[in-house]
This record gives C-alpha cells, structure tokens and sequence, in this order.
C-alpha cells in the first residue's frame, strides 16, 4: 500500500513526465525512494557479467540517476565538478556541464562530490561538497540556476563537506541545509527562491525522503540531531525526535525506511538503530539498540517484514545482514563483507559490496542464499548504483560501467 499510495502521489504531480517510463530510476535510492524496483533479475551464469559500455570516471560518492534512456553521472575531474549526461544503450556523452571548484576535503577522503543528483521538471539537480545547489537544464546542460547555501545560511561545516541528495517533492527541491533558523530548506524548482525554510537542526549526511507516516504523506529527514518529519508543502513539522551519538565526531548517513505503519532509522558510533511505529498519532518506539543493524552510511532496503542492510562500521569490518523489522531479532549474518548498498528487485536482493564484487541473493529471512556473484567494479565502490531498462550502472573511484543484468 505505501509503494502504490508513493507511486500515485508522485505520478500526480506536476512534475510526473519527468519519470513516467517504467525504467526510469531518477534519484536517490530510485522512483519510490525506498531502493527497489518491480523488474524481476534472473541468476546469471558464472562469475561475469556482460557490460554494455564502460567510461573513465573522477573521483566522488555520487550514484548515477537516469531518465528517458539517458544517464547523469557526478564526479570530480581536476578543478571541476562534472556533470555529464550519457546514453544508457552504449555510454555515448550527450552534455557535459562544468562546476568549477577549490574543494578539498578537510579529512583527506576525497574531494569529489557525495550526493546523488534528482531528476525532475527537465532540470537534473546536483549539491556540491562546498554546500551549493546547482539546477541544469535536463536537455541542454546549461545552468539554469544556483543557489550557495554555505553563503546564504552558513551552516556549520560537515567532517565530509556537504553530501545531501536533493529532495524534489512538487515544485520544490528540499534540503536539510542545517543553518540557523534553516535546518532544512525548500527551494523553487523553477528559479531556486527560497519557498520555506524551518528548524535549526544541522546537517547530517542521510537524504530526506517521502513517506506516509498515519494518514499524511511526510518529507522524512534524518538530521544530524534526529527524526524531523515535515508538511512537504508548507514545511511545518509534524514529527520530531533526538536520535544521535553522543560522540561529536559522528555522523548520519543512511537515510529513513519506510516500515509498515512506521519509520526505521539507524547510525553507528554507538547510535544503533530505533524501528518507530504510529500510535494514537505520535511515532513511538517499538525497539532499539546497537546489536541488530547499525548502518553506518548505507541504506537498508525493507522486504515483507524484515530489514536488510550492512551492520558496522567501515573501518572496522561491517556484515550483512537480515533482520526483524518487527523485534529487530538478527535473523542471519554474513560476515567479512564490508560496507556496500542493496537494491531490491522483487524478492532478491542486488549487493555492491565497497570492494566492487556483486551479489545476487534471494530475499529469504531463513538464511543467506546467494544466487550468483561477479566482480564488475576494482576500485572502492561506495556510490548507490542504478537500475534502468535492465542494466545495472554503478561506479566505483575510477570508472563507470553499465551492467547486463538477465531478466
């Protein structure tokens, strides 16, 4: 219900010709921003995979988003960020828009850029790392407009620069941009006017999503200080909570599930995860705690009442791992995997595991059932991949490939 009452708002909206073809993945965690897909993915045989193009990339985070047979990639090259549209079919550049910059990262881990483009109303909608909202004309790859959020709101600076994925709800493109007075901003997808701006909570590194929490559809955001869950129209808050570290060098990276009747959030650094439920109009815990699923910048994907997500931190050897949504009982664990992202097509899973091997496993809670693997990627994988008209286009550090996935 909440897949097709997602489905039907958007298709709605004013903006719907922007992805109405059935393959289109144009954001962040793709159409119903939940990581998943109806296309039904077969095992393959063997360890490899057929690419139908693959392309040098410079360095970033950034996943991939297509619409209409075309691909946005994000990355950085020298002194520029890059945006370049290509064909899906064979990798062929279309436009390449350039965002001179002087990033350098604070940490030393990367100056290319972490957020995910969205596609919407014919603009393609990028952040930089220096904390500025870029709108590209979808046709032409001319700018059509920018707004510098560090300049017009001066929020506090992230460990990892500036890394939220844009939010296009209707005609307005929100953010948690994490200033005073601003926590979280929405902006006219048109001409980039500030429509609203609410809250003071900063930053985090997790992307607002659309959800139904009870009888509203919300903008569900992960802020650096918690839950903030928003008219997305009118931006008045209707659900708040703190849910944090207590460490001050931490960060939130994956963004909100939808679970039934609810929302589930997780972090690491001690944080762990909370699954919320709607009671009697207010979001109230059902469980928590550090020991289920404790993600510490992937988002877990949700699948007929169970979790499935990498638990631990990056540095410190992450598994994945299928959990209760309803007790957040372990059900089974793989270890030794690492970081990576899952996307869902039907019941099986698609993992990107961070060293570049993938998996295709059968979403079954019993036990880990892996179907098929192949090694498409070398480099540090650590971008979302995409799905559209049965290719897989993921990235690691270095290169971009488009994947023939059997169906």
């Amino acid at each position: 219900m909440l897949r097709r009452s997602l489905i039907s708002a958007l298709m709605a909206g004013p903006f719907a010709s922007a992805f109405s073809r059935a393959g289109d993945w144009p954001w962040f965690l793709g159409p119903t921003r939940d990581g998943s897909f109806e296309a039904q993915i077969r095992p393959w045989q063997g360890d490899g995979l057929p690419a139908a193009w693959g392309m040098p990339l410079g360095e970033g985070f950034s996943g991939p988003v297509v619409v209409d047979g075309k691909v946005v990639l994000f990355h950085r090259q020298g002194a520029d960020h890059l945006v370049e549209l290509v064909r899906a079919k064979d990798g062929g550049r279309v436009w390449q828009c350039r965002l001179p910059t002087s990033y350098e990262d604070p940490l030393g881990r990367g100056d290319g850029p972490r957020a995910t483009p969205a596609i919407a109303g014919g603009k393609v909608f990028v952040t930089t790392p220096e904390a500025v909202l870029v709108a590209i004309d979808f046709a032409t790859g001319k700018k059509v407009w920018s707004v510098d959020l560090a300049a017009a709101y001066d929020p506090p600076k992230g460990f990892f620069g500036y890394g939220v994925s844009p939010l296009v709800n209707g005609g307005a493109v929100l953010l948690n941009v994490g200033g005073s007075g601003a926590g979280v901003v929405a902006f006219s997808v048109r001409d980039g006017a500030e429509l609203w701006k609410v809250s003071s909570q900063q930053a985090s590194y997790a992307s607002g999503i659309v959800m139904r929490l009870g009888d509203s559809e919300l903008a569900v955001f992960f802020t650096r200080e918690g839950l903030l869950a928003l008219d997305p129209v009118k931006g008045t808050p209707v659900h708040q909570m703190r849910w944090r570290s207590r460490q001050n060098a931490s960060v939130n990276a994956a963004s909100p599930v939808a679970i039934p009747g609810g929302v589930f959030l997780t972090a690491c650094y001690n944080t762990g995860a909370i699954a919320l439920e709607m009671r009697d109009g207010e979001l109230r815990k059902v469980w928590s705690g550090d020991e289920s699923l404790s993600s510490h910048y992937s988002t877990p994907v949700y699948f007929e009442g169970h979790l499935y997500g990498f638990h631990g931190r990056q540095e410190e050897g992450a598994e994945l791992r299928c959990v209760d949504s309803k007790t957040g009982k372990v059900k089974w664990a793989m270890p030794g995997t690492g970081c990576g992202w899952l996307i869902r097509s039907r019941d099986r899973l698609l993992v990107m595991q961070e060293n570049g091997d993938l998996l295709l496993l059968k979403a079954n809670p019993a036990r880990c059932e892996i179907e098929a693997k192949a090694k498409p990627l070398n480099g540090s994988a650590r971008a979302l991949p995409a799905f559209a008209d049965n290719l897989l286009i993921c990235r690691d550090s270095r290169e971009c490939k488009a994947l023939k996935l059997p169906s």
